[in-house]
């Protein structure tokens, strides 16, 4: 990994937190966080987060070290904390590594804590050998920060960042050479499908070749767009479908954690009915719509699909070749 850039635009952009160079190197402090962290590689910057227990990030070309007090860290894939912050999954990693053989720098997000004032840092990681997104924060004390400083500080974060290659990328974000928008390129053999609810988010690729269809699904958070594999892809003999149609399913988990969210609710600010709203509210979503595919031995595979025009279009081109 080249941190060439990330050093240079810090420079530029003087953040007297982050130092680099010969600065670095006659810093005494620079060399306390670096021992503290067990840093390995060529240090190309140390970050500062509490001079005096000497608390920062390390940036090397084999990864980024860290210790600080506030490290914490959780699975997007285990976690719901954007509806229901209690019971989100958060362990607590005040001091280690993300060398760049076992993670990929995905996004990051950076903020002002609301009392203190310090800067909120958050990795989006993708880890490579368990193919999943974690999610690490810590808080960086900076004096004198602000929102320019954040703006700052992400950017020169981001240089080391690298897509994943499995984001899901909505066809209306697809662009041009000349930066316009323009419909992603159709293929007559790929048919995409989405549904989602509070929690997570299902896309659903159907592949048709002369013989075969093969049925690959994946789920990704509204966050990062990061696409994990569910199960392995299932493959449909074209002659043994019977039938596809478009029907109604029933989720009850969507109906569970509105009755749960209700409960939460009702507990804090009283009153017995928030759960009948709550579960009167989640079902449209609790009553999606599911394209059915099924054998002509009885074997049904079931596609909970959106109300938009993307499943429209997909069902539709499917039709008009399925059966040919």
């Amino acid at each position: 990994m080249d941190t060439t850039k990330f050093v240079e635009i810090a420079k530029e952009c003087q953040l007297n937190f982050i130092y680099s160079g010969e600065r670095m190197n006659e810093e005494i402090k620079c060399q306390k966080v670096i021992k503290k962290t067990r840093a390995e590689g060529n240090v190309s910057a140390v970050i500062f987060s509490n001079y005096l227990i000497n608390e920062g990030l390390v940036i090397t070309d084999k990864g980024i070290w860290f210790a600080t007090g506030s490290g914490t860290l959780h699975s997007f894939w285990l976690d719901i904390v954007t509806v229901i912050p209690l019971l989100s999954l958060i362990f607590r990693k005040t001091k280690g590594s993300f060398t760049f053989d076992k993670f990929i720098l995905h996004n990051v997000y950076i903020t002002q804590t609301l009392l203190v004032k310090n800067l909120k840092v958050e990795f989006i990681l993708w880890n490579i050998q368990k193919k999943k997104t974690i999610d690490f924060t810590c808080e960086l004390a900076v004096e004198g920060a602000d929102a320019s400083t954040c703006g700052e500080l992400a950017n020169a974060f981001m240089t080391m960042a690298t897509k994943t290659g499995t984001e899901y990328v909505p066809e209306e974000e697809v662009k041009n050479t000349d930066g316009t928008s323009e419909k992603a390129v159709e293929k007559n053999n790929t048919f995409d499908f989405l549904w989602g609810n509070i929690i997570k988010n299902i896309h659903t690729i159907l592949q048709l070749d002369t013989d075969n269809i093969v049925i690959s699904k994946f789920k990704f958070s509204n966050e990062n767009k990061i696409q994990t594999p569910i199960g392995n892809p299932v493959t449909i003999s074209r002659s043994a479908v019977a039938s596809i149609k478009k029907g109604r399913s029933f989720s009850p988990l969507t109906i569970l954690i509105a009755i749960l969210i209700g409960g939460i609710i009702g507990s804090l600010f009283g009153g017995i009915f928030t759960v009948l709203i709550a579960v009167l509210l989640s079902l449209p979503t609790a009553l999606p719509r599911m394209l059915t595919i099924k054998r002509k031995d009885g074997t049904k595979f079931k596609i909970r699909l959106n109300r938009d025009k993307t499943n429209t279009e997909s069902y539709e081109r499917l039709m008009k070749v399925i059966f040919i």
